[in-house]
């Protein structure tokens, strides 16, 4: 074999690989990075959204400084929640519990002063962290009708790691950066379940 084939070979067997990493690489980024799990609604539960409180518990224990900066802020959710939500109808009030030291207290204080027909807890149940930022996360999204006090309907939300979906929700060194996309595929993937579900 002349120099010259091995030199072909190779180059196409290089090409070929590069091609194949691409196109991983753009599966990757058409990946969605937030995702919504099944939904469970209790049965004799049919009363639709009006006045909801939305109270964020996102920060678990565990987590530093600099894995929060991975996390939706609360304006970043508020500002979702009033584009997508208040032109079908609803009132929407955005509470963080973070930095709340008893959060069921302040759960039940949140909802005492805004007299919500629904009560919704977003709360971090795992996280994974690459090197020392937070790159990935779960949250489940409990519904609560607070006259009984019991969840009516919930789901679990996903916000892929970079790996799986290519979206980075860290600066330089773990810096913050904008999570508004995040916040407004987490409202637009509840929207749907909700609907979905008869609630919305």
């Amino acid at each position: 074999m002349g120099g010259c084939d091995v030199f072909r070979r190779a180059g196409s067997r290089i090409l070929g690989e590069v091609v194949v990493v691409l196109a991983g690489l753009l599966l990757t980024a058409c990946s969605n990075p937030v995702a919504v799990g099944q939904s469970n609604k209790a049965g004799d539960y049919n009363q639709k959204l009006k006045r909801v409180l939305v109270a964020m518990n996102l920060q678990s224990s565990g987590m530093t400084d600099t894995n929060k900066n991975a996390l939706i802020r609360p304006e970043e959710l508020r500002k979702s929640f009033n584009t997508k939500w208040v032109p079908l109808g609803l009132s929407v009030e955005v509470v963080d519990l973070g930095a709340a030291p008893n959060k069921s207290e302040a759960m039940g204080a949140a909802i005492a002063a805004a007299n919500p027909t629904q009560a919704m807890e977003l709360k971090t149940t795992s996280y994974t962290t690459t090197s020392y930022v937070l790159d990935g996360y779960s949250v489940s999204a409990n519904l609560y009708d607070p006259r009984t006090k019991k969840v009516v309907w919930r789901t679990v939300v996903e916000f892929k790691p970079f790996s799986a979906a290519g979206r980075l929700r860290n600066g330089p060194m773990g810096s913050p950066i904008s999570h508004q996309d995040d916040a407004n595929e987490l409202v637009d993937a509840l929207t749907v379940k909700l609907k979905s579900d008869g609630l919305l």
